[in-house]
């Protein structure tokens, strides 16, 4: 049995389409985007004796559903939230990458203090050796998160720390680029993007359909 494949022209990653090329599949390409390609495709379905193999596709859901059961046996219970991965968002175009808005983890909280607070928290971990702690002289911008039962706090620079501030406020891409680089110019947000990808800290995307609208409350 040999499938068909409908992409859109020039959008996709070369690692998928080589899957498609490799399992003997015909590859169709369209102009457009994914979007008007899956309705094409639901529309050969509904006239046609053609399977739509899909994210839509009652089985693939059943399975995704499998794969959940597996992880909450794994882990004991119910995860807060599932990570998304940047392979993830190889199926967004690349015109749509200023509007794409993310979902943060969220454990995850920002802080801006006037003073050591970092520091004063590593005071009270037990694995932390004493120091003199000078708590009128330092500024600390941090981000505190929870994985299982650790609280991580870590410190950020000033520009990242309003970067993801924006983003966790629902702002896309190009507008929460455009606050880390009012903190500093010299703000890289590629950088941030990835750590925050390595991270495990996106758990969920959206593309907005104007630069004033915000992503939906998770």
């Amino acid at each position: 049995m040999r499938g068909a494949v409908l992409v859109p022209e020039g959008k996709i990653a070369r690692g998928k389409l080589a899957q498609a090329v490799m399992h003997g599949a015909r590859v169709i390409s369209l102009r457009g985007n994914f979007d008007q390609a899956l309705e094409l495709v639901k529309q050969v379905v509904e006239h046609h004796p053609v399977e739509l193999v899909n994210s839509i596709n009652p089985y693939r859901i059943e399975g995704q559903k499998t794969a959940a059961f597996e992880v909450c046996d794994e882990l004991g219970a119910a995860p807060d939230a599932l990570a998304i991965t940047a392979e993830t968002l190889q199926h967004v175009a690349v015109m749509d990458y200023p509007n794409l808005a993310f979902t943060l983890d969220p454990s995850l909280r920002l802080l801006h203090a006037h003073s050591a607070v970092q520091k004063i928290w590593a005071a009270h971990q037990d694995e932390h050796e004493p120091e003199t702690i000078d708590l009128g002289t330092e500024q600390a911008w941090l981000m505190v998160r929870r994985r299982e039962e650790v609280i991580e706090v870590v410190s950020i620079d000033p520009a990242t720390f309003a970067f993801i501030t924006a983003v966790q406020s629902g702002r896309p891409l190009a507008q929460a680029g455009e606050a880390g680089l009012a903190a500093d110019p010299f703000f890289d947000m590629a950088t941030a993007l990835r750590r925050l990808l390595v991270e495990d800290a996106f758990v969920g995307f959206s593309v907005l359909s104007t630069p004033t609208e915000k992503a939906l409350e998770p």
